[in-house]
């Protein structure tokens, strides 16, 4: 029997002797297998920052977010709400009725809107009635609330705690009054609040402070704010730098340039001041006649026959964000009792709405990331997003308990969150959100997957998804990536045992006289296998070793090149992390490394076996008297 120093030393002369096709195979096969190990490098860098980055805050927290959307059709096709409607309609024209008699003004019950609408088949409430109006509140007054639906679902998945997570009740616009001052033809951009040119149109949200905290800025910077009447809010990255007095930096900018921004905007935020008009949707409908009115009587002030308006408001104090003065009012008097009396007459059914406007400087508390894609796209922005996000991105957010201790809370009573869902409203937003802490990552999953819905079809079902920040699925992230690695890896092994097959099955061939010479001297089978398995797992290490080399090379160059952009961004986004953090995407996933070297090793070995057994049936004397 051979001896197995004697079938490494054999072994290690064959692959000696044919060194040209030794490297043409090691590099060619391990060319297959780098790509596994630099996959694996890279996210084990990536998940390694991820977890450093969010250490200490909302990531190391299962919290997940329940909301309830309001279902439109369940309804406005409701056949028990129209029948509530039809009921109702018959005490709104009477208190109509008596309502114009004692102000002295017509009514006609018939110009009342019906409150159901449709065919037999098909009706539908009509929300220009004022019934089916009342009808729909006092329907959607009785349902669960998202803090009711919250206790009642989650319960059974031993909660740890909840939180509310309530949107400012706006009913109009919210516009940044620019060095203190509004500028009345700039065009309001009325979507989300969300990204480079939004302003703050749609609100802000009420957070507990135990969820706000890691977004605050340090401590010795809030002590030193001596404005306490200011709304606390935690601002939008950009918005703060801009409010600085600080340019964007140019896309050329480098990583530490920026890097070194970003500290000083941390450092003097809370030193910011930023003023807020709200105007309700009359306010800003007199603004905008202003501006209209004034336009007009430009274009036609050469046309005498042009008529002007008899009431023409003329714009506010630009820094006031006061009411739209009465310019002119050539009404006769009855024409403006008239317009009084209706007014009256509409202030008392919910049909007339008084003009409202307010002033509203926010004091920076803490920041905020910007939202995703607000200096554009790119795949490190996309890469850093997923695994290390945050539920905050682009939002401005009062932390609850600053806002409780404000002395003057009651001049921000308009914009407190409501309880219950608006089917009215503009946008068809929950008002208010349940934010629900469970003690572990997998109880969190476990409520998410069985509780949620987000389904087309499911629109008044709870919609419930992870809050704080997606590294709270970074199990998920790696189980995934787990099995990514492993299709790919079925899928290059395949590849690579066939090219090693043709290696070894061309040096087997090749050694025909060798083995019938081996096996005339008397080695057994088992010797001739052990030495070529032994020149296999030689010839498999070598591709092992190549493949890890190529691999971390690799991976170290993307490091190289890219963590600096990806720091700047994962710096952004927590604004509480060590400001000398890095953000690396090389990183040594041990277990995958392992299993790459265990799969070469693999699929070395099962290249063998084939032309191996095909050798060893052979007739050894009929292999002696062949040429080779």
């Amino acid at each position: 029997m051979i001896r197995l120093r004697d079938a490494a030393v054999l072994a290690l002369t064959k692959l000696r002797t044919r060194k040209v096709r030794t490297t043409v195979t090691v590099v060619t096969a391990s060319l297959l297998f780098s790509s596994l190990v630099l996959a694996s490098l890279v996210a084990g860098g990536v998940v390694d920052s991820a977890k450093r980055f969010t250490a200490g805050s909302l990531s190391e927290r299962a919290i997940v977010n329940l909301q309830l959307f309001p279902g439109m059709s369940e309804i406005y096709n409701n056949p028990d709400i129209q029948v509530r409607a039809q009921e109702l309609q018959a005490k709104v024209v009477a208190n109509k009725k008596a309502a114009a008699g004692r102000l002295g003004i017509a009514y006609d019950p018939a110009t009342e809107p019906k409150p159901v609408e449709g065919d037999a088949g098909n009706t539908y409430l009509n929300t220009e009635s004022l019934a089916a109006r009342q009808a729909m509140a006092e329907y959607t007054a009785r349902q669960p609330t998202a803090q009711d639906t919250a206790k009642q679902l989650a319960t059974p998945y031993q909660p740890k705690a909840f939180y509310s997570f309530g949107a400012s009740n706006i009913d109009g616009r919210l516009k940044q009054m620019k060095n203190g001052k509004e500028d009345f033809t700039e065009k309001l951009d009325v979507g989300m609040s969300y990204g480079p040119i939004q302003d703050v149109t749609n609100g802000w949200y009420y957070l507990d402070s135990s969820i706000t905290k890691p977004f605050l800025v340090e401590q010795k910077y809030l002590d030193a704010q001596t404005d306490k009447t200011a709304l606390p809010i935690i601002a939008p990255y950009s918005k703060v730098e801009s409010a600085l007095g600080l340019a964007k930096l140019s896309k050329t900018a480098t990583p530490q340039q920026r890097l070194d921004r970003i500290s000083d905007v941390r450092a003097r935020a809370a030193t910011v001041r930023l003023a807020v008009c709200y105007r309700n949707s009359v306010s800003q409908a007199q603004v905008d006649d202003a501006i209209r009115a004034a336009k007009e009587i430009e274009q036609n002030k050469d046309n005498k026959e042009y008529q002007k308006p008899s009431l023409i408001y003329g714009l506010p104090d630009s820094g006031a964000c006061s009411p739209a003065p009465v310019k002119t009012d050539t009404r006769t008097a009855s024409e403006k009792t008239l317009a009084s009396k209706q007014d009256q007459f509409g202030r008392e059914f919910g049909q007339t709405v008084d003009p409202a406007q307010q002033k509203v400087t926010f004091r920076v508390v803490g920041l905020a990331p910007d939202g995703f894609g607000a200096d554009g796209f790119s795949s490190i922005d996309a890469l850093v997003s997923m695994v290390a996000g945050s539920s905050l991105q682009g939002m401005w957010v009062v932390p609850q308990d600053m806002f409780d201790a404000l002395p003057n809370k009651a001049d921000y009573e308009r914009f407190l969150p409501v309880k219950t869902v608006d089917p009215l409203s503009g946008n068809g937003m929950p008002p208010t959100g349940q934010l629900i802490e469970f003690a572990s990552a997998a109880d969190a999953k476990r409520f998410v997957t069985e509780q949620s819905c987000s389904d087309f079809d499911c629109a008044s079902k709870p919609h419930i998804t992870y809050f704080g920040s997606n590294s709270v699925l970074i199990q998920d992230i790696m189980d995934s990536a787990t099995q990514a690695l492993g299709v790919a890896a079925l899928v290059i092994a395949a590849i690579a045992a066939l090219i090693l097959m043709g290696m070894v099955g061309r040096v087997i061939g090749d050694s025909r006289r060798e083995t019938a010479m081996f096996r005339a001297i008397g080695a057994k089978r088992n010797d001739i296998r052990a030495i070529y398995a032994t020149y296999t797992f030689f010839l498999s290490l070598l591709v092992a070793l190549a493949a890890l080399a190529i691999g971390v090379a690799v991976a170290l160059w993307l490091d190289t090149q890219f963590s600096g952009e990806a720091t700047v961004r994962a710096q952004l986004t927590f604004v509480g992390a060590d400001g000398g953090q890095q953000f690396h995407l090389f990183g040594l996933w041990w277990q995958a490394l392992l299993a790459i070297v265990g799969l070469v090793l693999f699929a070395g070995f099962v290249s063998m076996l084939l032309p191996l057994s095909r050798n060893l049936a052979r007739s050894p004397v009929k292999d002696m008297r062949d040429e080779t």
